[in-house]
Parts: structure tokens; sequence; C-alpha cells
């Protein structure tokens, strides 16, 4: 199956994405409960979770005892907040 430039299928349906298989997955509900509950733990909803929308993930390198990279902590939270506007659930992960 071909893909268009913006990741859809060229048949024109939308591409299933990988974490709508975390969280809404009917073939196996005992992982789908097991990644409901741990992303619970950290505010999200069970209706963003299984929204279908994408979860950008955010690599940075920003703490609090670092000075060198504390401004990343700044870019990560606007980082963030572009996602979320355009329709994605950003997380962030440590490197």
């Amino acid at each position: 199956m071909s893909k268009t430039s913006n990741g859809s299928a060229a048949n024109g349906k939308a591409r299933r994405l990988r974490s709508q298989k975390w969280f809404n997955d009917p073939d196996n509900p005992a992982m789908t409960a097991l990644y409901l509950e741990r992303y619970l733990n950290y505010g999200l909803t069970r209706e963003e979770l299984q929204s279908g929308k994408p979860i950008i993930g955010i690599a940075q390198t920003g703490n609090d005892l670092s000075p060198c990279n504390r401004h990343h902590l700044d870019l990560a939270k606007r980082v963030r907040e572009g996602i979320s506007a355009a329709g994605g659930l950003a997380m962030e992960f440590p490197v």
C-alpha cells in the first residue's frame, strides 16, 4: 500500500496509528487495559487515549540540576503546547 506525503494511504483511508493498537485493541483487551491503566496514572483520560489522536514523543534533556540544559524545559513546554494545538497528545521522555 503506497502512502501519500501526509501519511494517509493512497486509497484515501487514514492510516491506523500505532497508539490506537495500544489503547483500543479489541483483539487483546488485556494489553489495552494495561496500557490504559498505566497512562491514566499520568492524568490522561480514557477518552483522550482512545480518541485516535496521534501521540507525539518529545525527547528532551532538560532538568533542574543541569543549568546548561535548563532552557530545554521551557522549550519542551512550548513544543507540547504546539502539539496540543495541532490536535495531538504530547509525551515527554528524557534522553
